[in-house]
């Protein structure tokens, strides 16, 4: 089964760039900090991937945002996308780890990133095409920001594929917003946990939850993460793939599994647009969401990380 319809054969790594917009910010661990934000950490790894890709966002005039524009110029990412504001302070997470190595996040309110404005730049952006635009429901807890994310998903032209990452975290979310973003939505992309919290707040008390969201919301496709289970992909006409992680595949030690549902989303996105098969682009999502969780945090220091995944997407006839 290939992902041939109509929009991902509009989807070219070369044709069109990608555009993400959301947080950025620190997660402040007990011993350490490190930059983060789940649109963020996925517009780092496409990058990462060779994927040209825009980053919308704010971060405060401080320490902390002089640091991540700094990285991002160091990667090679635009920082023209990212307003500076005066006002409010850079966005930080406190982060805590379980035995297992699970993170827990109080997420400090008031900071830049509820204030995201689209510069002159991400506008000029909009004016083109876009191959795939990607946003989440946590940057849409203030108003400013939710304007600025609406105003990107209304001005994309048809070709844009449109990835949601609801990354439902705390209360900072309702029915109505996370009706919206579905609504907007024609890849979505839950972990198991959130399904059954999107399940409750839009009171749905039938059989196959899943299916119902791809049918009522006309998804393209639907993937679930499993955590150490797998995934699950469901696709119209009642179509799935079910993908069960083999742990002897692991790449190495378990150090933490931050960032690892982005890491899924980027490489699931990259696979998207590169056309590979379903069962190809769940398969090596898994891998690279596993290897990510063999480093601390949800960006590897070295480019040698990525190599050998970048060399699987460039493969061909698969």
């Amino acid at each position: 089964m290939r992902n041939g319809d109509e929009k991902s054969q509009r989807a070219d790594k070369t044709a069109a760039p990608i555009l993400v917009v959301g947080e950025v910010l620190y997660d402040v661990f007990d011993d350490s900090r490190v930059i983060g934000g789940a649109p963020f950490n996925f517009a780092c790894q496409l990058h990462s991937l060779g994927f040209e890709t825009f980053f919308s966002s704010a971060v405060g005039d401080d320490e902390d945002g002089r640091e991540i524009l700094a990285f991002m110029s160091r990667k090679g990412m635009g920082t023209d996308g990212v307003n500076r504001d005066g006002d409010r302070e850079t966005g930080r997470v406190i982060v805590s780890l379980d035995s297992s190595g699970v993170p827990e996040y109080d997420i400090l309110e008031d900071r830049a990133w509820d204030r995201i404005v689209l510069t002159p730049a991400v506008e000029g952006l909009l004016d083109g095409l876009i191959a795939l635009v990607c946003y989440g429901s946590l940057a849409q807890r203030s108003a400013r920001s939710r304007k600025s994310i609406s105003r990107v998903l209304d001005r994309v032209g048809p070709e844009a594929v449109k990835v949601c990452d609801l990354n439902l975290r705390q209360n900072y979310y309702s029915p109505s917003l996370v009706d919206q973003c579905l609504r907007n939505a024609d890849i979505l992309k839950l972990n198991e946990e959130e399904l059954a919290v999107v399940k409750d707040l839009l009171e749905y008390d039938g059989e196959d939850f899943a299916r119902h969201l791809v049918d009522a919301y006309s998804l393209h496709c639907l993937c679930v993460t499993l955590g150490s289970e797998g995934s699950c992909l469901y696709l119209p006409d009642g179509r799935s793939v079910d993908h069960a992680i083999d742990e002897r595949t692991l790449p190495g030690e378990l150090k933490d599994t931050v960032g690892a549902g982005d890491a899924f989303t980027a490489m699931f996105c990259a696979g998207f647009l590169m056309k590979h098969g379903w069962e190809t682009v769940v398969d090596r999502a898994s891998r690279f969401a596993a290897a990510l969780c063999t480093v601390r945090g949800a960006l590897p220091d070295g480019e040698d990380f990525y190599e050998p995944f970048i060399r699987e997407l460039n493969a061909r006839g698969e």
